[in-house]
């Protein structure tokens, strides 16, 4: 009996040291908490930014780019080696899981025999956020990058190999008639158009099936840009905005092709005051 008495005594008076404790350092007490709190707070902002970094991540592989390049193949264009120059960069800048096809411009460009490939880049993942200490995450982004680096390989290799055919007339209407078709299925997807090509179009055969909508919010870079008349630049800028393009770009033989994926959008409604069409 005594001994139980003294057992709820001691109890008591380590209750009451508790109570005391908290009651003469409030706080101290009270720091704790808030430091508790303070730290799960970091805590779970830190898991947010990680997963919105994630969700970036995945969205930027999950609409890649669609790119159609169409390299003039006609006698009277001079510069088909710069042009496989330019197409080896633009391959480069290709994000992964783009779709790219690559066709001659010809006498009759809409037929399927001017295709020289049309391949998708594998999809890897672009966080560069990784766990240091996880060694099979480590390897499984060597091997990523690895394979999207040889996919893009064999794609320069393919156009270095291809061989310019023998084209005395240039038909870039049927080109764009084939980009026009491409467009259709490439939902949800950025659409470059890539021309390397002077633009000197003597082959109306495709033209009528080109309207209004044919090119629409597509972005299209005229590449290895060899033009003798200013002229010719304005006519052509007002022939892709009137199908529905939102972007026209052109680049000199010897202008250094930057990664076009990261250009903005900018059109300038005045588009029809200079040679560069007033587009940027």
């Amino acid at each position: 009996m005594e001994k139980h008495k003294k057992g709820e005594n001691r109890k008591s008076k380590e209750l009451l040291s508790l109570i005391l404790h908290w009651g003469y350092y409030p706080s101290r007490y009270h720091f704790r908490l808030s430091s508790l709190f303070l730290i799960c707070v970091i805590l779970i902002f830190i898991n947010s930014c990680s997963s919105e970094a994630g969700n970036t991540s995945a969205l930027s592989i999950s609409n890649p780019p669609y790119s159609i390049c169409g390299i003039d193949g006609s006698g009277s264009y001079n510069f088909h080696e710069a042009s496989k120059e330019k197409i080896q960069t633009l391959i480069n800048h290709l994000p992964p899981g783009s779709t790219i096809s690559i066709r001659w411009i010809t006498t009759d460009s809409y037929l399927p025999s001017n295709s020289i490939l049309t391949e998708t880049l594998p999809v890897v993942d672009t966080n560069q956020d990784i766990n240091v200490f996880n060694k099979k995450e480590k390897i499984m982004k060597i091997v990523e990058r690895k394979r999207l680096d040889e996919a893009r390989d064999e794609l320069i290799s393919q156009v270095n190999q291809t061989q310019r055919p023998k084209s005395d007339h240039t038909d870039i209407f049927g080109f764009l008639v084939v980009c026009a078709e491409r467009l259709k299925v490439a939902i949800d997807r950025d659409f470059h158009i890539v021309i390397c090509t002077d633009l000197e179009n003597n082959v109306d055969k495709y033209r009528k099936f080109l309207n209004e909508k044919s090119l629409d919010g597509t972005m299209i870079h005229i590449l290895a840009y060899e033009h003798t008349d200013p002229q010719s630049r304005i006519v052509w800028t007002d022939h892709f905005l009137s199908w529905g393009a939102k972007q026209v770009r052109y680049y000199a033989p010897d202008e250094e092709l930057p990664n076009i994926f990261q250009i903005k959008t900018i059109r300038n409604e005045n588009h029809k005051n200079g040679p560069e069409g007033g587009l940027n």
